[in-house]
């Protein structure tokens, strides 16, 4: 799924509230209320990361503005009963926002949305509780408890991400792109995340045969064009490969220098043999530990008070490899914490970092021109070399530049030729831009 803004349509949700819910939790830790949780205002991105955004209307705990009488902030059918009452905003208001959100990912739509008029949104949810979701599975109990009426009975963001971690292991449920999936073992399980359906059910009890092996599994999908990265993969592989004790490698370059691409295809290249594969979007320590609770409940420890040694001790213990991924790190001191110290597995980090411990890094360079010319040529199926060296030197050889001009140029079915003056005049606009001109 490309990044984009807005839950997914019916039947998604789940292990994609956790990030939503953590970013909550960071922000009323902080003493800032949202205001306005909507799904309009969750950003969605490839590998199930759900990112809350829009904080134009948030403001401090305590703020004057909060308790002004008949004065509603966000939108209305996602504002909680006490809101519409005129009571002022607390962090319980931001959790039924939060409730209904991942009502709407896992029914397609708020409890709310179906009203004609604002008033009519606003009359509803003043007198009548939402209906249960049909397509929650799990995940329904969470919900239904942020959507409590009573804004006391609703249970705190960590509380939630807890609950949310807890159904992993209770049943089925709708999960986000590129949410915790859990898939048997073997060659049939391996596949891009897409092709394989969520967390199973409970299973019927079976006496007489062994239970189906499961492996924990939350990775992007494999990168559909990845150019001129055969010889550091090959790299990577050997960095990783044998050794006691966890295995540690970091890809380290520019921004869109395509860190994220070699890690994902190294991934996919490893869950044969994986035991456990987990990417984690790590650019928020408090993600990754809301993400680490995910885990653990894969795992078999839902209810840990620290999912982070839960997860660390089963590692510990493991027979078969594991792979941790973590994407996007600020720092070595911000990941520090999360790496496993024991057991027979791999950890990959992305960052734009150059400090980490000795023999650690693997520099991700851009693409030199000839072969991000030969990308262009392939994914847009022209094959003007000219005008693809041209445009691979503008866009300075950087991956996710030459990608998404790429994806532009076969969506508008636009020869390399035709926008390669389109390009030269933006950049000339921008430099004008930035030089005051």
């Amino acid at each position: 799924m490309a990044v984009g803004h807005g839950v997914p349509g019916p039947g998604e949700g789940g292990p994609g509230g956790v990030p939503l819910l953590a970013g909550l939790a960071a922000a009323h830790a902080a003493g800032v209320l949202h205001r306005d949780v909507k799904p309009s205002n969750v950003l969605l991105a490839e590998g199930g990361r759900a990112v809350l955004t829009d904080f134009g209307v948030a403001a401090v705990d305590g703020d004057p503005s909060l308790t002004r009488s008949g004065f509603v902030i966000g939108t209305v059918a996602y504002s909680s009963p006490e809101r519409l009452g005129g009571e002022p905003a607390t962090a319980a208001c931001d959790l039924w926002s939060a409730g209904l959100t991942l009502y709407a990912a896992a029914e397609g739509q708020g409890p709310y949305d179906r009203y004609p008029s604002i008033t009519a949104a606003a009359a509803a949810i003043a007198t009548t509780d939402p209906a249960p979701p049909r397509n929650a599975g799990a995940c329904a109990p969470v919900i239904m408890a942020l959507a409590s009426r009573d804004p006391a009975a609703r249970p705190s963001a960590q509380a939630a991400i807890g609950m949310l971690a807890g159904a992993v292991v209770a049943g089925s449920f709708p999960a986000w792109p590129g949410g915790a999936v859990t898939r048997a073992a073997g060659p049939a399980a391996v596949g891009p995340p897409s092709t394989v359906a969520g967390v199973p059910g409970p299973r019927p009890p079976a006496p007489t045969s062994a239970p189906v092996p499961v492996m924990p599994v939350r990775l992007a999908p494999r990168p559909a064009f990845l150019a001129g990265r055969a010889g550091l993969l090959e790299e990577l592989a050997a960095r990783l490969a044998g050794g006691p004790g966890p295995r540690v490698a970091v890809l380290s370059g520019l921004g869109g220098a395509g860190k994220t691409s070699v890690a994902v295809e190294y991934a996919h290249r490893q869950l044969p043999g994986a035991g456990v594969c987990w990417q984690f979007a790590a650019e928020d320590p408090a993600v990754v530990e809301a993400e680490f609770a995910v885990l653990a409940a894969q795992l078999g420890a839902a209810n840990s008070p620290d999912p982070v040694a839960s997860v660390h001790a089963v590692l510990a213990r493991q027979q078969a490899g594991w792979l941790l991924v973590f994407d996007n790190v600020a720092d070595h001191g911000s990941v520090r914490r999360f790496l496993p110290p024991a057991g027979p597995g791999q950890v990959l980090i992305t960052t734009q970092s150059q400090l980490w411990p000795p023999g650690q890094v693997l520099d991700v360079p851009v693409l030199g021109p000839d072969v991000a010319a030969g990308f262009l040529a392939t994914r847009t199926g022209d094959p003007d070399a000219v005008s693809a060296v041209a445009i691979a030197r503008e866009l300075g050889g950087l991956p996710l530049a030459l990608e998404q001009a790429g994806a532009y140029m076969q969506a508008a079915g636009m020869p390399l030729a035709q926008y390669l003056p389109l390009l030269r005049a933006r950049a000339c606009l921008i430099e004008c831009v930035s030089g005051g001109l």
